[in-house]
Order: structure tokens, then C-alpha cells, then sequence
């Protein structure tokens, strides 16, 4: 089954400034080669900007309702864990984008806190998480989310992933079958070897205008920048957790860190013919030039051109993408949101929210619940 559920286009893309030398995205979403605006803007802040502590003059108190704990899932290394909710309720564990941490799901994973257990966990190599050398592939990945749920006594639960953590969900449900309730895929490919290979070339004028040193000198002017950015407004411990600002409060220029590109590598292509779990899977394909190139309309005849030769692209891989899904989960159900953003839990957190539950109910709530 196939819905589509329309909604309002969002433009991504890389920022820089002259005190901030490296690209920083905003979690990965799709293969690099792809350079879709939206979802290379998920190529991850975590690719350019290591997670830390910003420098402040008063501390910082998260407002978020959740109970954080770091977890050890191997020696020496802990994943944080955010845990919202009544133990007595069915788990629901939310999964980050890449460059993400568990903090992006602040917002969005309270919302059902009346009729289950949010949890969300920040990778390895990333946020307040360990960073080891190893164990970035999706099996050791997969394993991880296992020792949490057995360190919280969790014995089944329903997995929600972002983007690239599709990746984990699909390889969990086929390793752990027992201990899954249902999946759902929010905005999240299939990677590894479903890459697209090399898309034509991107338009000259696609590239966004570049962040200022007014928009990277605080924290706060980088929360009002994101917006206009990226057309979604960001959560301000993710936010916290990739960025590093100095003693003045300005965002830094970090070494790009390895730990993006070891998780993109160590990704495996979905098996979904051996997932036997119930899945929901929600996508937000290109709709329009104005979709993919939110300045289109400036362009060119030749960039024009350009452009749609790339949109054309982008259109068959999102098609084989979602076909692939629809005709390989055993029990998948598919939902379009055409002109979404990547983000979809972020600006569009009402009609996905609304979505789940008509999906998890009867599953886990009963014929009248949530």
C-alpha cells in the first residue's frame, strides 16, 4: 500500500563562513553523490563538527523531560541514552540521522509519552557517546541498540530510524527478529551498495549563499540561522551535541571527524525480504524543480537544463528506492509526503506523528488505542 500525504518543499546545502572552513550538514540522508539539497544537508554537522560542550558563561540546563544515562554496550564504550517515559508502557526506541544524536528526537519522541516508552540512543562516535576506533559496521551497530534494550530490561520494542539509521533498523529485525514490535522508516534509504553512482552535474547556480560570521558568532545566532537555512528549526541540545563554539561563544573550526564517513562504510544494503516485522516506511521524494532547487526559478536556461537532468535523476533513484521496499518488506506499508522535508519529525512532526499511530495501533495499542 501506497499513500502520499503533500506537503511544503525545504531547501538544504552546505554552510561555511570565513571562521567556519569546513562543510557541516545536518545528519546524513542519502548517498553523497546524490548532492540533493535536502538530504545532503543530512550528510551530517558530525562530518565537520565533532561533538562537544559549548563554552559558556552559565551552564546550560536541557529542558527536555527525558532522563539521560550512558549505557555500556562493549568495554569501554557507553552510548547515552535518553529515556522519557513509564517502564510499564511499550518501548518505542528512536534511532538518529547521521551527525545526529539521540537529542534530535527531543521534540518529536515526547509526543508519545501517553501511550508508550520513548527512548532515543546517540551512536557510537558521536554526541556524549564513546568514540572507539572500531565497530562502525551495521552489525556491531545493531548489537549496540541489543545491549541497551537488555541493560534497560527491554525484551521487545518498536524501532523508529531516521535517514541512514534505517540501516540498523533493517539489520536489527533480521539479527533480533524476537525482540522487534514493528519498524518505521522516517525519511531512511537503503545505503551501501543501493547507492546511486555519480548523478550529473549539479547547476552552478544551486549553491546556496554561504553563512556569515554574524550567523556562526553564538549558539543562538546559529539556532536562528538554521531556520532559514534549512527551513526547519533545529533542537538546541542536537544542536549543542555536534557543534563546538570557543570561549567567545563562536562556532569553531574542527578537523573533520572520521567516525560519518567509518558508519557510511560499514553500512550494509537493506535486506528487507528477511525482515518479518511490520514496517512503515516514510518518504518525502522530490515533487518539483522548486523541490530540489528551492532557487530555481533565478536559474538560467542552461542551469535549468542542468537542473532537471539532475532532478530526473534523483526522481528514478527515489522511485527504485521506495519500489524496493514496497515490494520486498513482507509487511510493509509506504506513505509519501512529496515536498517534505528530510526532517520530517522536525516541520512535519504532526501528519508523521499522526501516521505512526494509525500504523502502531492494533499492533501495539489495540483496535482503539492511542
Amino acid at each position: 500500500m501506497i499513500l502520499s500525504l503533500r506537503s511544503r518543499p525545504a531547501p538544504m546545502g552546505e554552510v561555511m563562513d570565513s571562521g567556519v572552513r569546513n562543510r557541516f550538514f545536518c545528519g546524513f540522508s542519502r548517498p553523497r553523490s546524490t548532492r540533493r539539497h535536502r538530504s545532503l544537508a543530512s550528510v551530517a554537522l558530525g562530518m565537520a563538527l565533532a561533538a562537544c560542550t559549548p563554552a559558556q558563561s552559565s551552564p546550560w540546563v536541557d529542558p527536555a523531560s527525558h532522563r539521560v544515562t550512558m549505557v555500556f554496550v562493549a568495554p569501554r564504550v557507553q552510548l547515552e541514552v535518553l529515556d522519557w517515559g513509564d517502564p510499564t508502557r511499550t518501548p518505542i526506541v528512536f534511532l538518529a540521522g547521521l551527525g545526529d544524536t539521540g537529542h534530535a528526537f527531543d521534540h518529536f519522541a515526547a509526543r508519545f509519552r501517553d501511550a508508550f516508552r520513548p527512548i532515543a540512543i546517540t551512536r557510537r562516535g558521536f554526541g556524549a557517546s564513546s568514540r572507539p576506533d572500531s565497530g562502525y559496521d551495521s552489525a556491531t551497530r545493531s548489537h549496540d541498540i541489543l545491549s541497551v534494550l537488555d541493560s534497560l530490561g527491554i525484551s521487545r520494542a518498536v524501532l523508529v530510524g531516521h535517514s541512514i539509521a534505517g540501516d540498523e533498523l533493517s539489520h536489527f529485525a533480521v539479527a533480533y527478529p524476537d525482540r522487534v514490535i514493528a519498524l518505521v522508516y522516517l525519511e531512511a534509504y537503503s545505503y551501501g551498495s543501493d547507492a546511486p553512482g555519480e548523478f550529473p552535474p549539479y547547476p552552478a547556480q544551486s549553491e546556496p549563499p554561504p553563512m556569515t560570521r554574524a550567523d556562526s558568532a553564538s549558539v543562538q545566532s546559529v539556532m536562528a540561522y538554521w531556520p532559514r537555512r534549512f527551513e526547519y528549526e533545529p533542537v538546541e541540545a542536537d544542536v549543542r551535541a555536534v557543534c563546538q563554539f570557543g570561549p567567545t561563544g563562536r562556532l569553531e573550526l574542527l578537523p573533520a571527524p572520521n567516525e560519518s564517513g567509518r558508519v557510511y562504510e560499514g553500512t550494509n544494503r537493506s535486506e528487507y525480504a528477511r525482515v518479518k516485522a511490520p514496517a512503515l516506511a516514510i518518504y518525502a521524494p522530490h515533487a518539483s524543480l522548486q523541490d530540489l532547487f528551492p532557487g530555481a526559478a533565478g536559474f538560467d536556461e542552461p542551469n535549468r537544463v542542468a537542473a532537471l537532468r539532475v532532478l530526473t535523476a534523483q526522481q528514478e533513484y527515489e522511485t527504485r528506492q521506495m519500489t524496493r521496499f514496497q515490494t520486498e518488506m513482507r509487511q510493509g506499508v509506504v506513505i509519501t509526503m512529496p515536498g517534505a522535508t528530510h526532517y520530517l519529525h522536525y516541520r512535519h512532526a504532526d501528519a508523521v506523528e499522526g501516521s505512526m499511530r494509525t500504523f502502531l495501533r492494533g499492533l501495539v495499542l489495540g483496535p482503539g488505542g492511542g
